[in-house]
């Protein structure tokens, strides 16, 4: 058996591939794994971990994370393998997919530096490989920029960004806003929030125009996608393919897509196993 998981921060998960399935995926909304979990995970000879957590304290020292990054990080069990994040993202959708090769796209909050990423996809005499294009860093990030919005009106970010998303449909369509929103995205770091902006801004028309801006954004980077890489098939992950509205309108882009159930960090356990693994993954 081959295991995979993530632990720490938004929650912890588990994914178990034996004999070329995926035969265990287990979500926790707590940051510790569970007893069994560990159990489980320790039964294991071969253990992927999401991402690099060396890497992660460069970016936490450079975004004034000081306490995070000076402690130790302590994980449940010893992986036997670190994997980047967004690189455990785009396993999770690539060797989970139908697809033999493909163009893949990531798009989260943050990872380790990267906060969008398109790469290559294809199998080499069965073993999945992977070339990375292009790459987006923090202090950019469409992630923290929807969840900021999102905390600004009251709900919970990492957890309540659906419930914004289906607000987006009751609110009014503002091109100055539209635009002020933009430059939030690209010249702020919404790591910090934006509860000093947007005072007396109906909520509903908050959740309009930061869709728009989203699905702005993620139209450039689909352009740029079909740019670098020929394929007519894209695998897109990242906690950003959880918006099931932009989803419908970046179809247009391929003539096939794939996401993985759970694109999120929760599901990058699988992309750490199968990698491990290195073969296409049965679900």
């Amino acid at each position: 058996m081959i295991a995979g998981f993530t632990e720490g921060f938004h929650g912890s998960s588990i994914a178990i591939i034996e004999n070329g399935s995926l035969t265990s995926f287990d979500v926790s909304d707590y940051r510790s794994l569970s007893d069994e979990q560990i159990s489980l995970l320790n039964s294991c000879e071969y253990r992927g971990f999401y991402e690099n957590v060396w890497l992660k304290k460069t970016r936490q020292i450079y975004s004034g994370q000081y306490n995070t990054a000076f402690s130790k990080r302590q994980l449940s069990v010893k992986p036997t393998h670190y994997f980047n994040h967004h690189k455990s993202h785009i396993a999770t959708a690539f060797q989970t997919s139908p697809f033999e090769e493909s163009t893949g796209i990531v798009v989260d909050s943050i990872g380790e530096w990267d906060s969008v990423s398109i790469w290559k996809c294809w199998y080499d005499s069965g073993f999945a490989k992977y070339k990375k294009l292009w790459s987006k860093k923090y202090p950019f990030s469409i992630g923290l920029f929807y969840s900021s919005i999102t905390d600004k009106i009251g709900l919970i970010p990492n957890k309540e960004e659906n419930i914004f998303m289906g607000m987006s449909s009751q609110g009014n369509i503002d091109e100055s806003l539209i635009r002020k929103m933009t430059d939030q995205l690209r010249n702020r770091n919404n790591h910090r929030g934006c509860r000093s902006m947007y005072d007396g801004v109906d909520k509903f028309d908050l959740a309009t125009n930061t869709q728009v801006v989203l699905e702005n954004e993620l139209f450039e980077i689909f352009t740029l996608a079909k740019q670098l890489n020929s394929s007519n098939n894209v695998c897109y992950g990242g906690g950003v393919a959880f918006n099931s509205i932009a989803n419908k309108k970046l179809k247009s882009y391929y003539d096939d897509m794939w996401i993985f159930k759970n694109p999120s960090d929760a599901g990058s356990a699988v992309g750490a196993a199968a990698l491990v693994y290195g073969k296409k993954v049965n679900v």
